[in-house]
């Protein structure tokens, strides 16, 4: 039987989950989209979300210092592979290590464990996820010697500034919803866990321009976007964050400007979904689309203060072997 992993806790915890679950409720009170803080500030504007960054930054100064300085040695080096002005870059087949045994284990699992032959419901009418248990997911895995590979990191860290923190590894597995209107995260749209992170995909299947490839607007040109809109994060109605209609965003940004990024069988795309305006998952009938995905967030990440449960999701992987840089990846 196919069980989706990462199950929301139960409403009525036992034992030693209730200290967990209360921090949990306080905190989503007022991080979510009602709350104090997520309302006014994470949920808000960039000038907004750039004030509460810099209280989080003094939530934890020694092991930001710490991951800053690593991450400077980086910059301007062989690991400096994407553009901080766009905000995306794109990598052909083979381009790093392990790639296609991340490929084969994905097409094996996803075999055994169909989402749409199980009928597990759907994150969203058009996207599976959460398909990827976490015991799937160790450091021998192909998943992790993916994601932790020093070419990876290494890159990832010299984009943002910082060595991140691994926050997710799952499976996507994308249908068309069989409607003419698009939907949540159809339309564009910006991340809000953080000023900056990095959301890591290979193709598992070729992503051809009928399979709903993410099409992104390049980061500066999104800030532009945003200006001109007045985006938030979190808005009002049934959609809980912020989306903007195709004809908003082409009334800045010429549709031709924008990048589709549609690829052969083990492509590599690093997008930072919380700077570029991207929507994806607009897949044609009778088409899919399936990706590893590993999300990285910064160590100011706003999830950081108010989730200490999440604040490294695979920090119970950190061994004192590992190498540093790894380490930090997965919170130590």
């Amino acid at each position: 039987m196919f069980v989706q992993s990462h199950q929301t806790p139960a409403s009525e915890p036992e034992g030693r989950g209730v200290d967990l679950w209360m921090r949990r409720q306080v905190s989503e009170k007022l991080l979510g989209r009602g709350g104090i803080i997520g309302r006014r500030y994470i949920g808000g504007t960039d000038a907004d979300r750039e004030r509460y960054a810099r209280w989080v930054e003094r939530w934890d100064a020694p092991d930001l210092a710490r991951r800053t300085e690593i991450a400077r040695a980086l910059q301007g080096g062989p690991s400096d592979l994407v553009d901080r002005s766009k905000g995306f870059a794109t990598f052909e087949p083979g381009r790093f290590a392990h790639t296609t045994e991340v490929v084969e284990a994905a097409r094996a699992f996803l075999r055994d464990a169909d989402p749409v032959r199980a009928k597990v419901a759907p994150a969203k009418p058009q996207l599976y996820t959460r398909l990827l248990p976490r015991e799937e997911v160790t450091l021998d895995s192909p998943f992790l010697r993916f994601a932790l590979q020093p070419a990876v990191l290494e890159a990832i860290a010299a984009y943002m500034g910082a060595v991140p923190i691994l926050h997710d590894v799952d499976l996507w597995y994308s249908v068309s919803p069989n409607t003419d209107s698009f939907t949540n995260s159809q339309l564009y749209h910006c991340d809000w866990e953080g000023l900056t992170q990095v959301r890591l995909l290979v193709y598992v299947n070729e992503v051809k321009p009928t399979d709903g490839p993410f099409v992104v607007v390049e980061a500066e040109r999104s800030k532009e976007v945003r200006e001109r809109v007045g985006y938030t994060f979190f808005r009002d109605g049934a959609d809980q964050y912020g989306r903007v209609p195709d004809e908003e965003v082409y009334a800045v940004v010429d549709e031709g400007q924008t990048h589709q990024l549609d690829g052969p069988e083990g492509t590599v795309v690093v997008v930072d979904t919380a700077r570029c305006l991207h929507y994806g998952s607009r897949v044609e009938r009778d088409a899919s689309r399936t990706l590893f995905a590993c999300q990285f967030l910064a160590p100011t990440s706003f999830v950081r203060p108010l989730r200490p449960d999440l604040r490294a999701t695979y920090r119970s992987l950190a061994t004192p072997a590992l190498p540093e840089l790894e380490a930090l990846v997965l919170g130590a």
